[in-house]
């Protein structure tokens, strides 16, 4: 070889050599700078999710205190037992460490075994905490403990003037559940703005709480070892510590040592804070060992240059390997994606082509409320549950992925034991969550679609899947539906409806149909709904419960709805233009129309337009619609009251947040659901609730109305209880509107 040509190898070597020095320095420090910056990035997001929760946690406390502080006023005479009883289960239900009434120089307790003497000398300092905002007291029982303060003045119909205390152990907040993921690498506190700790969790990295003060501060000044610099600028934070922002320091601390402080406002504890310490040197030493390590091996790559090829090869696959791994895994159940199972379908049905395979799809009944039950931490752990215990129960030819949210998808054998294999998965599923403190039952909805040979698009597979899972009904006897020519035939009758729709509601073919609502003490008609009829020209009838789900689906029952309404308002018209008497109608409005930004002015419109009182017209809406961003619910149902219009909750029972939902939405009227009524026909405890919900409506200015009365029976046992309004078929059936403003309306034959 000729010296020219060596020296041309070397040079490019040499070139290659440090091409690849300095784009590695580049990775190296990049990757330094993104992991350091992640690690700061998540300290906030996870404060910020403490902070939410600890909110949440006192805003419950002060919601179930406002509660027993109402049924205390209720309560006309004093009655220890009652009281005890009243305050006995606030405390259960909050986890109070005691809740007392305070009036007339009187304490009355809630049974637990505390000194309440010692409540009694502290009634000054209690009587002069600010009702219903969040304090602290010192020394209830225990010297040195800090414990948080709900006060509530209360005043009962009989003019006694008392205050509802809540007392709140405030210590184990930094060490539970609400803290869980912080404490992990910071040590945490919940503090005054002036800087006095309530609570205190410490960590292993963080060398903060050594020094014996109860103040924060004072804490921080010993972490940055008396450096003015560190001290001047946690002297700032102070300053800035009763602004809603949150604030963040990073400061020199012990042993030269990067310490990163947060400090977080809460919006229910006004005057306290979330502090967190993160030492910032020892969350990076991952990244430090990291960084030795390649350090090591590019030296030894400059060091063997006959490695080198090999190195970056190795080095090239292993980051395909990872863009791979990317790609296919699932953030959630940290298992397979449906882009892998797309993939990994195909070639295991091309490498078993003779093995008989089915694909399944499933989701998990009712996972919402598992979500807000446990929190989204503990049902993200049910969703990789269901991933792992897949691969325990099934063979490795055989795949389950989670596609979105709670819904799953499968490949699966198709065997002797498919069924027994399903049970025996279900049944490892619960025995996890209950292992796990899940009491509420996990059940699973499958749709079964039976490969054929000529199957190739693994997409179609799912979706026919997909479309038997969602034939099976809401009841929890069907669990398993299996795709059928049947299904398809459904899914063209949903097209079908699709594409005559909004001609049907151009020709007038969906017609008003009134069903009478009953004064059951006057024994006289009291008022109608509306309902929807569907006539084809032919003079046959779609059935609601054929064309309401699918319009609920795609948007199209907002259109039906206003529609409803219009025809409702201008008969009602025609009835007064013609000297007839109208009584007041409901009409269904559905969250598509409560979600419009001009939903109330053109409600306004058409009732200035038919000029129809507003008190005549109720505007009815789902108990279940409300938990569709609750918060712009409240706002429309708010801004429509103060127009007055009307209001009906529709549905009241059959959902599970009922009572807060009364608290916060101003409704005029409470229809009773007519599962729940019927459940209390047969059970005297649901009769007794049921007793209580008209008591309470009542009290709050709300008229009820129980739905399906069917039988003397029921009209006897609502009348019995305080209902005066009913609605069902033993008063009424559903007519055309014609008929039922013949039979009420007072309207001469021909009038109209």
């Amino acid at each position: 070889m000729a010296n020219s040509d060596l020296y041309h190898i070397v040079i490019r070597s040499a070139a290659a050599y440090i091409l690849c020095a300095i784009v590695s320095v580049v990775f190296l420090f990049t990757t330094y700078q993104s992991y350091s910056k992640n690690v700061k990035d998540r300290q906030p997001a996870m404060v910020e999710h403490a902070k939410s929760l600890v909110d949440g946690r006192m805003e419950d406390l002060e919601r179930l205190l406002t509660e027993t502080g109402r049924s205390l006023a209720a309560t006309s005479e004093d009655n220890i037992a009652v009281y005890r009883s009243i305050l006995e289960l606030a405390r259960r239900t909050g986890g109070f460490e005691t809740v007392v009434y305070m009036a007339d120089d009187r304490l009355y307790g809630d049974g637990a075994d505390v000194d309440t003497e010692v409540l009694k000398q502290r009634n000054e300092e209690i009587q002069a905490a600010e009702s219903g905002k969040v304090h602290t007291i010192e020394n209830v029982w225990e010297e040195g403990d800090i414990y948080l303060l709900f006060p509530l003045q209360i005043t009962k119909e009989n003019g006694q003037v008392g205050t509802l205390v809540g007392i709140y152990d405030c210590r184990p907040i930094t060490g539970g559940s609400m803290f869980e993921e912080l404490r992990l690498q910071s040590a945490c506190w919940l503090i005054e703005n002036e800087g006095k700790i309530l609570s205190y969790c410490p960590n292993d990295t963080v060398n903060v709480a050594q020094v014996p003060s109860n103040n924060f501060y004072m804490q921080l000044y010993d972490l940055t070892e008396g450096s003015r610099n560190s001290k001047s600028r946690v002297q700032q934070m102070r300053h800035a510590a009763q602004t809603e922002v949150m604030q963040s320091l990073e400061v020199e601390a012990q042993k030269s040592h990067t310490c990163l402080i947060l400090l977080q406002h809460l919006d229910h504890m006004e005057g306290y804070s979330i502090a967190t310490v993160t030492d910032m040197n020892v969350q990076n030493r991952f990244i430090y060992r990291f960084l030795r390590k390649t350090v090591m091996m590019l030296l030894i790559l400059f060091v063997l240059s006959a490695t080198a090829v090999l190195f970056i090869w190795i080095y090239v696959k292993g980051v395909t390997s990872r863009m791979e791994a990317i790609a296919y895994a699932d953030d959630v159940t940290k298992g397979k994606n449906i882009n892998y199972f797309r993939k990994e379908v195909t070639n295991i049905l091309q490498n078993h082509s003779e093995t008989p395979y089915i694909v399944q799809r499933f989701d998990i009944s009712n996972f919402r409320y598992l979500n807000e039950a446990y929190g989204h931490m503990r049902a993200d752990d049910v969703l990789r549950a269901c991933v792992d215990i897949y691969r325990k129960v099934y063979s490795t030819k055989e795949l389950c992925v989670r596609m979105d949210s709670d819904q799953f998808v499968t490949l699966t054998v198709n065997d002797n034991d498919v069924n027994e294999r399903r049970e025996q998965y279900m049944k490892a599923v619960n025995e996890y969550t209950v292992a796990n403190g899940i009491t509420y039952p996990i059940r699973m909805k499958y749709g079964v679609y039976q490969l054929r040979k000529q199957d190739r698009d693994v997409d179609v597979m799912i979706d026919r899947a997909n479309a038997a899972r969602r034939s099976l009904n809401g009841n929890e006897v069907e669990s398993v539906a299996y795709y059928t020519d049947a299904i398809m035939r459904n899914m063209s009758k949903v097209n079908k409806i699709e594409s005559e729709m909004q001609q049907a509601l151009d020709n007038g073919e969906f017609q008003v149909y009134l069903q009478a609502k009953w004064d059951i003490v006057n024994n006289h008609v009291a008022g109608a709904e509306a309902l929807v009829r569907w006539i084809r020209p032919e003079g046959n009838m779609v059935f609601p419960d054929e064309f309401i789900p699918v319009f609920e689906k795609n948007g199209f029952i907002g259109k039906l709805d206003f529609y409803m309404l219009e025809s409702v308002c201008r008969k009602m018209r025609d009835v007064l233009d013609a000297g007839g008497v109208i009584y007041p109608v409901s009409v269904n409005q559905s969250r598509v129309l409560l979600h419009s930004p001009e939903y109330i002015e053109r409600v306004k419109a058409l009732l200035d337009a038919c000029r129809i009182p507003k008190e005549y017209i109720e505007l009815e809406v789902t108990e279940t619609a409300l938990f569709d961003d609750r918060d712009r619910m409240i706002s429309v149902l708010r801004a429509m009251k103060k127009e007055g219009i009307k209001l009906s909750m529709d549905d009241f029972g059959s959902g599970y947040s009922s009572l807060n939902t009364l608290k916060d939405m101003p409704f005029d009227v409470l229809k009773i659901d007519r599962e729940f009524f019927s459940e209390a026909v047969t059970s005297d405890s649901s009769t007794l609730i049921l007793h209580k919900i008209i008591e309470m409506a009542d009290g709050l200015g709300m008229e009820v109305i129980c739905e399906g009365v069917e039988n003397e029976q029921q009209v006897e046992l609502l009348r019995s209880i305080g209902c005066r309004r009913v609605q069902g078929y033993y008063y009424a059936k559903p007519v055309p509107a014609e008929k039922y403003i013949q039979s009420y309306c007072e309207i001469a034959e021909g009038a109209l």
